[in-house]
């Protein structure tokens, strides 16, 4: 239970970590390349920053969900299956199932990996966009 709660804080530290680090940098680019001022812009400059961070995350969160659910088992089987007729030495192929189905048994006998951090992590970005898209629309951040 422990061990499950720090890796779960774990999980979150590391997200807005790296989503931090892409809002970070999608404002320092919108900085150099449209030659934006932080004083004149910010709000503009913070939306889309937080809005292509929450692109990222929700992006991310969505195919490992439809992943995690079995929609790519099929190609995934398949590759595995190709490997094992090409490679039969290799000890990496040498167990692979006979059958989809037993293929899909074997995987989902487990419980599927925790991924809800990335759509909080998303959904919290998607707010602080829209957020600064407000204030950036009614003018706050916009000093001409």
């Amino acid at each position: 239970e422990n061990e499950m709660k720090r890796k779960q804080n774990y999980q979150y530290f590391i997200s807005i970590t790296i989503s931090l680090l892409v809002s970070m940098g999608v404002f320092l680019f919108e900085i150099k390349e449209l030659n934006l001022t932080i004083e004149k812009n910010w709000s503009r400059l913070l939306s889309d920053s937080f809005f292509v961070s929450s692109i990222l995350f929700i992006s991310v969160f969505l195919l490992s969900w439809i992943s995690n659910d079995g929609f790519f088992d099929i190609f995934s089987y398949s590759f595995k299956r190709f490997g094992a007729r090409i490679f039969r030495k290799n000890p990496k192929y040498t167990n692979v199932p006979k059958t989809f189905y037993e293929y899909r048994v074997l995987k989902h006998e487990g419980e599927p990996a925790s991924i809800q951090y990335l759509a909080w992590v998303g959904l919290a970005n998607l707010g602080l966009g829209i957020l600064f898209f407000i204030f950036h629309i009614s003018g706050i951040g916009n000093v001409a």
